[in-house]
């Protein structure tokens, strides 16, 4: 637990970027983050616990990233945002836990 990380109900997101361009894509600015319940609240990441999307990401290549995020007991469902770009739109996945 780091500092102003509470114990609680979480959801560990795991999170796989495919490169099917033919140029090598930057990651640094990659956006990942969860909502909750019917009202979409934010939920809080635990940002001791993540490994980010960093660096390039080759032409034709994979890599994954693991996000946590401490959420309500009662989050469902959840939306789950994901972003290698501001340039591109979003990709949102709904889901229960």
């Amino acid at each position: 637990k780091g500092p102003g990380e509470i114990a609680g109900a979480g959801i560990r997101a795991e999170v796989q970027i495919t490169n099917q361009t033919a140029s090598a894509i930057n990651l640094d600015g990659s956006s990942v983050s969860l909502s909750y319940g019917k009202s979409k609240t934010p939920a809080v990441p635990i940002l001791t616990a993540d490994q980010p999307f960093v660096g390039s990401l080759g032409a034709g290549q994979t890599v994954k990233a693991v996000y946590n995020f401490s959420v309500s007991s009662k989050g469902n469902p959840v939306y789950l945002q994901v972003s290698y770009t501001g340039d591109q739109p979003a990709a949102v996945f709904v889901g229960k836990v």
